[in-house]
């Protein structure tokens, strides 16, 4: 176990990182579990290394073509969007209202986009 931050709560206490990655069908009545892990980022350096893992383990099971990943929270960092773009991930992530794009070469407030 590590100190994590409890959103909701808004304080400090002792728990572990989870990442739940879900596939929707193509009929769009039911989600499926892709891959499910507790994980402590102190044991693996980080939730972005985490999530490449689960990404590159689901794609060598299924094809990401025609697939669009939705990241909710936590993975806008360049660490993340990054690899994304290399591997020609089609994806959607959710940013907080602080962060700041460049778009052409210019930082652009989220609101621009």
């Amino acid at each position: 176990m590590e100190k994590l931050r409890d959103g909701n709560a808004r304080e400090i206490g002792n728990g572990y990182h989870l990442l739940n990655i879900l596939g929707v069908g193509k009929n769009r009545k039911r989600m499926v579990s892709l891959f499910g892990e507790l994980y402590g980022e102190s044991i693996i350096g980080s939730s972005n290394l985490k999530l490449l893992e689960a990404l590159d383990f689901i794609f060598s099971i299924i094809s990401k073509t025609g697939k669009i990943l939705i990241l909710e929270r936590g993975f806008e960092g360049r660490g993340v969007i990054k690899p994304l773009i290399d591997k020609s991930i089609d994806s959607v992530l959710r940013l907080q209202a602080l962060r700041k794009l460049l778009i052409k070469s210019r930082e652009a407030e989220y609101e621009e986009w």
